[in-house]
């Protein structure tokens, strides 16, 4: 189940990445910046899903589709050419490979402009395989859990681990357009998430705002922090503010599809 928080359109960009895989695409999620709008070159885009404020900055001649209200000035199609479609009229035409590549995550780890890692359906599958799947009793994931993406989808650890894992166990996934400590925390509280994945900064922000004394946030039970190395004062601080919730630190890297290993606080407890 995919929701989205007030006036978020998260679940028609989800839906989005749901059918281009599905569809033998290519996957390139992007931040909307001046820079970041070269991938539109270097990735060889032929469809865009994005935000009708964002469609300026897209060069043009690609097929744009708009979440919201298409911009009929640019000539954008609306969400529904793809919501309503019809897809038994592609199942004989499409032909998917493990070796096709899936993902095209772009990495800032290297010199240069940032660089796309062409990530394989197998190495997608197999990545999700190794953190939901079988009797690892370091597996956290429940099929009943509530996650929060509340990271931007362009990175893989937000991309694989909090949207690709949590529907491969049929997970409720809540999302938010942008991070704001106040609306994260009465998204937790109103929805029960269970789990989310975060980033150091972002636990930084939490462990020093006041607001998690307001909000009832006694349903977290996992916190996963990716992306760069969450230091021990941080997150003995973090602890202190969710004594029930495990913390783990997954090195999540666009160029490893994103989990070759994970450490954790403790060992959780069935609740």
């Amino acid at each position: 189940m995919l929701r989205g928080g007030d006036g978020d359109h998260g679940f028609s960009i989800l839906g989005g990445i749901i059918m281009m895989i599905m569809a033998e695409g290519k996957l390139s999620c992007w931040e909307v910046s001046e820079s970041d709008l070269r991938r539109n070159f270097s990735s060889g885009a032929k469809l865009i899903i994005t935000h009708s404020i964002f469609v300026d900055k897209i060069q043009t001649g690609t097929t744009v589709i708009t979440v919201d209200d298409p911009s009929l000035e640019k000539s954008c199609l609306s969400f529904a050419v793809l919501s309503d479609a019809d897809e038994s009229e592609l199942a004989e035409l499409i032909s998917i490979s493990p070796e096709d590549t899936v993902a095209l995550p772009f990495s800032y780890g290297t010199m240069g402009l940032p660089k796309g890692v062409m990530l394989t359906h197998r190495s997608m599958i197999t990545s999700i395989a190794q953190q939901v799947d079988g009797e690892n009793p370091n597996l956290f994931l429940k099929s009943d859990d509530v996650v929060l993406c509340v990271l931007p989808l362009y990175h893989i650890f937000s991309l694989n681990f909090t949207l690709l894992c949590s529907l491969r166990l049929g997970e409720a996934v809540v999302t938010m357009p942008k991070f704001e400590i106040e609306a994260m925390l009465r998204l937790i509280q109103k929805y029960k998430v269970t789990a989310t994945a975060v980033v150091p900064p972002l636990v930084l922000a939490l462990a020093k705002s006041p607001l998690m004394e307001s909000f009832d946030l006694n349903s977290i039970r996992i916190v996963l922090s990716g992306a760069a190395p969450l230091g021990k004062e941080l997150q003995t601080a973090q602890c202190r503010r969710l004594p029930h919730a495990v913390f783990g630190q997954p090195p999540a890297l666009n160029s490893s599809s994103p989990t070759p290993s994970l450490s954790i606080k403790s060992k959780p407890e069935p609740r």
